[in-house]
């Protein structure tokens, strides 16, 4: 944990949040991975509506994720069912800097529970769909004859195809560097194969799953 971002979160609760119940230093601050252009992730359990808002304090932006206890848990449930859930993995891995009444405690307590037991499985539908998409990406990839067109189809590709693996084994999905951080955390020699070489990944993961669909394929 980068000790100067908890003071700084401090400052900022004490300022714009003197009552509240439960805060949350999060993100790569928390982690101790920070990069100079990481800003500082920090959650808030007050009594007031939710929102979020990006402020700069002093030299540094922090982006404030404020909840009510109730309101923490109905956003958390509507992420869990898109199988991504930044506010739940930022409560469950978070370092708690402000607790009244264990409040912070015990909500950090669930968050790790439901965060470990993963998202929901993905249904029939919800596969065939992707495998259907993949497929397409993959054909459209062959047939690409413009080098513009098959970065684009590579880059979707990529996306798709690491939503479907994890998905498919009920873990967390992300957006971004997440999902790769999410992939390579839990199938590195897949995550490596699709930075290599998207397609053999993608060939790799629709065998996982039932293997390619084109004909019969209907919703």
């Amino acid at each position: 944990m980068n000790p100067r971002a908890r003071e700084l979160v401090l400052e900022v609760v004490e300022q714009r949040y003197p009552r509240a119940l439960a805060a949350f230093l999060a993100g790569s601050h928390a982690a101790g991975t920070a990069t100079r252009t990481s800003d500082i992730d920090l959650v808030v359990i007050h009594a007031g509506p939710a929102h979020r808002d990006t402020i700069r304090h002093g030299s540094q932006l922090v982006e404030v994720f404020a909840h009510s206890r109730a309101s923490l848990w109905e956003f958390v449930d509507r992420e869990t069912e898109l199988r991504r859930s930044p506010l739940l993995h930022m409560c469950a891995t978070g370092v708690l800097v402000r607790d009244r009444d264990a409040v912070g405690a015990g909500i950090q307590a669930q968050a790790v529970r439901r965060f470990a037991a993963g998202p929901p499985p993905l249904s029939d539908h919800e596969r065939d769909d992707a495998r259907y998409a993949v497929t397409d990406l993959l054909d459209d990839l062959d047939g690409a004859r413009d080098p513009g067109e098959a970065v684009f189809v590579s880059a979707r590709l990529l996306v798709e195809v690491a939503r479907l693996a994890l998905a498919r084994d009920r873990q967390w999905l992300g957006n971004g560097k997440w999902l790769w951080r999410r992939l390579h955390a839990h199938d590195p020699a897949l995550a490596e194969t699709l930075r290599t070489d998207p397609r053999t990944g993608a060939v790799e993961v629709l065998g996982r799953v039932g293997g390619s669909l084109r004909d019969g394929y209907r919703r």
